[in-house]
């Protein structure tokens, strides 16, 4: 059984298209998912997927392009949408230094406080990092107890080292795949049983 770890059904291709993309994932063998949110208005849909599926599980949680429109009370969201089954990990989260869409000040104070709601309900992150990598490492340290996986891996070999050491996987994505990416010299040096 295979389990797809990072997807955004909610997206209106996929949404609009479930049973068949359920049905085409199953028949290459991937038998469960979970639909991870960016925003509180994800988190709500994935949560009414994962509740409505008994093979798809559901995150809630804002990623840092959008944690300039996070709402005031995006934490008593979080809290109350992971009362429910079919919510399993808190994200995506993280820090974005490329785009930069949402203030770094911004991206931190967020990523802390999913951080603190991921540690006080004992649940795993998934989190992004995106030329933040020593913020990233800084916030993660705060939170010794938390695990999860650093989503679309992009960084270092120390960086992958540092968050493995911390108790966390690495995710790769498609730029793993890159023409002139270093990503496939990292993944060789990393243990199977730490890669998702």
């Amino acid at each position: 059984m295979l389990i797809d770890t990072h997807c955004h059904l909610f997206y209106d291709d996929l949404k609009n298209d479930l049973p068949g993309v359920l049905d085409r994932a199953h028949d290459l063998g991937v038998n469960r998912f979970i639909c991870v949110a960016t925003n509180m208005e994800d988190a709500k849909e994935c949560l009414l997927m994962g509740e409505s599926h008994e093979n798809i599980f559901a995150s809630a949680g804002v990623h840092p392009h959008d944690a300039k429109d996070a709402p005031e009370d995006f934490v008593d969201q979080i809290y109350d949408l992971m009362t429910f089954d079919s919510m399993v990990a808190v994200g995506e989260m993280g820090l974005d230094y490329f785009r930069n869409i949402s203030d770094p000040e911004i991206q931190k104070n967020v990523f802390r406080a999913q951080m603190g709601i991921a540690q006080s309900l004992k649940k795993p992150v998934i989190f992004h990092n995106r030329d933040a990598d020593d913020d990233v490492i800084k916030i993660l340290k705060e939170f010794p107890d938390v695990r999860g996986v650093a989503h679309c891996f992009s960084s270092n070999l120390e960086t992958a080292k540092a968050f493995m050491e911390l108790g966390y996987f690495i995710s790769f994505s498609g730029n793993l795949t890159f023409k002139n990416s270093h990503l496939p010299e990292v993944a060789k040096e990393l243990p199977l049983d730490r890669i998702l």
